[in-house]
């Protein structure tokens, strides 16, 4: 499909035009995928300074979050489980609006990565559910973080408009602090969102919405995590 497409890495830095192109195809997508890079640990920035985006913007995690399989792992991003669509950090007031995901080694069986369009999604509540659309976009949800060293917390609601345009999503299933939230909403408007929110869960896993792709070594993947000026459609990453 021509959301996948496939830009190499070699043809776009030195070329004005490609480069153009390349980020054009991101802007258009939320999504651009760039084969052929250098393939080191901490070659991702490299990849960015020939690309001539920026400025950066550190989170918790520092600038460059490693991510490999763990036995022991910190949270799900480290195991070799499922990982359900989800964005990330929605605790966070401004949440990353965009993310490079550098593929340094990826051998085993599996490992696949998805992007889900959830724009797509809401769009189609917002027509027929609106009441489901207002409640998402209304009720805030309380996330929360932990470990060793940090804790954060935020309350957000599920979808954020920018005047009567789709912005922002925070959807992070598995950092919704439920203990809060039945402190901050009362069981009617609890449960109200609770079917709306699965109403949305349920539109995403239409596989017309999303896209499937294993990252191979030396190839980085760029998606976007909130719609910018263009308005480009909100994605959702996972692994299995």
């Amino acid at each position: 499909p021509e959301v996948t497409q496939k830009f190499d890495y070699n043809e776009v830095i030195g070329d004005d035009k490609t480069v153009k192109e390349f980020l054009a195809h991101y802007m258009q997508y939320g999504l651009a995928l760039l084969t052929n890079t250098p393939n080191q640990p901490d070659d991702l920035m490299k990849v960015l300074d020939s690309l001539e985006v920026g400025p950066y913007w550190k989170s918790l995690f520092g600038l460059l979050s490693r991510v490999s399989y763990q036995s022991d792992p910190v949270n799900q991003s480290f195991n070799n489980q499922y990982l359900s669509a989800h964005t990330d950090m929605p605790y966070y007031t401004q949440t990353p609006s965009v993310y490079f995901f550098h593929c340094v080694a990826n051998e085993l069986d599996g490992g696949e990565s998805f992007w889900v369009d959830s724009f797509s999604a809401l769009q189609h509540i917002r027509t027929e559910q609106p009441e489901m659309f207002q409640l998402l976009a209304s009720v805030k949800v309380p996330f929360r973080q932990y470990r060793v060293g940090w804790h954060m917390a935020g309350s957000y609601p599920t979808i954020e408009l920018m005047g009567d345009d789709l912005y922002r999503v925070r959807d992070c299933s598995f950092v919704i602090d439920n203990f809060q939230f039945v402190k901050d909403h009362d069981a009617v408007t609890r449960a109200a969102w609770w079917e709306a929110y699965n109403y949305l869960r349920a539109m995403m896993t239409n596989p017309d919405r999303s896209i499937q792709v294993k990252l191979q070594s030396g190839g980085p993947g760029c998606d976007r995590q909130l719609a910018g000026p263009a308005r480009p459609q909100q994605v959702h990453s996972l692994r299995r």
